[in-house]
């Protein structure tokens, strides 16, 4: 009996002394597979430099927001914003300086706050090495905000412009490319963008122009005032709310503007036209697309709902056979 015992714990350890010289040689003949691949370093690079460069644009906005808006009453133009409405468009100052109980609250929502959710979306829900092509003109879309600000305040309205168009054509093909994302990835990087850059390269170009209060400048700008118009149509064609109101919401900047200076007189009439037709299209396009939304969800529930009575009834007749 001794010796049998003996025997079978030889056997026991010889088995199990294969069966680890087994796993190892097939571990060892596996391809290393490091825990940092190529692409997820890639994608963490991709996330770590587009908040640096939304940080640095979001940053100098803010310091040099007096200069920019002190630049935009030097050169008065048909294309001169209202800096209430312009800050509202990108901060929105619902309670700027309100004293209560002797604290002041400053409450800034708006664009930046809209990308900001966008960069902790990026950061917490998507995968590093999922990040695609759309960060990368995001990251270029920040850069040429923050050289535009440095041109700007300096007054290189030409090197400015320069900027500003080929940030269009960026946007522009960032658009066109990843127009079906969610809505706020989409008003983030993309629609909100969009349409401050078509609004701004009017603005900017205003400026450009050695005497912009002279009669030839004042009918051409009468006349380019409705390429804003013009692309918030083409845009609401395309279904896309959100850049026909933010155009919308520009307009209005403009038009406040050009009440306050009258330098054409009644031409504020026009921008409000604008601004008035823009929002409305805004709102029946909403109104629209809820009700395509409730009915395609009427559908399918439809559908599931005779899937189950196709189901209890071939259960009933299987009963009944």
């Amino acid at each position: 009996m001794l010796i049998l015992l003996l025997d079978f714990a030889h056997i026991s350890q010889s088995s199990r002394s294969h069966a680890v010289s087994t796993y190892c040689i097939m571990e060892a003949e596996k391809p290393y597979q490091p825990m940092w691949t190529s692409a997820h370093k890639i994608g963490v690079l991709v996330q770590v430099v587009t908040l640096i460069t939304w940080i640095s644009s979001a940053v100098i906005s803010v310091y040099f927001h007096d200069r920019i808006w002190e630049l935009n009453y030097l050169h008065p133009s048909l294309f001169t914003l209202d800096h209430i409405l312009g800050d509202m468009f990108w901060f929105v100052y619902t309670l700027h300086n309100l004293r209560l109980h002797h604290l002041t609250f400053l409450n800034r929502v708006g664009l930046f706050v809209f990308q900001s959710a966008h960069i902790v979306y990026d950061l917490y829900k998507t995968s590093p090495a999922g990040l695609g092509v759309m960060q990368g003109q995001f990251i270029l879309n920040n850069v040429f905000h923050f050289a535009f600000i440095l041109l700007f305040v300096n007054s290189f309205f030409i090197a400015a412009e320069l900027l500003l168009v080929l940030n269009l054509l960026n946007l522009c093909i960032l658009y066109f490319r990843h127009s079906l994302c969610w809505m706020l990835i989409r008003t983030a990087t993309m629609s909100g963008p969009l349409a401050w850059t078509i609004v701004a390269v009017y603005w900017n170009g205003s400026m450009m122009v050695p005497d912009p209060t002279s009669t030839a400048c004042r009918v051409v700008g009468q006349i380019s005032t409705w390429g804003i118009f013009a692309c918030g149509v083409l845009f609401a064609l395309a279904q896309d709310c959100i850049i026909t109101y933010s155009l919308s919401f520009l307009s209005g900047a403009l038009g406040v503007a050009q009440l306050r200076s009258q330098l054409v007189p009644f031409q504020w009439v026009s921008s409000f036209t604008m601004t008035a037709t823009l929002y409305v299209i805004t709102v029946v396009l909403i109104i629209w697309k809820w009700k395509l939304r409730m009915l395609e969800r009427r559908r399918s529930f439809d559908k599931k709902s005779d899937k189950c009575l196709e189901a209890n009834k071939a259960d009933t007749d299987c009963y009944e056979s």
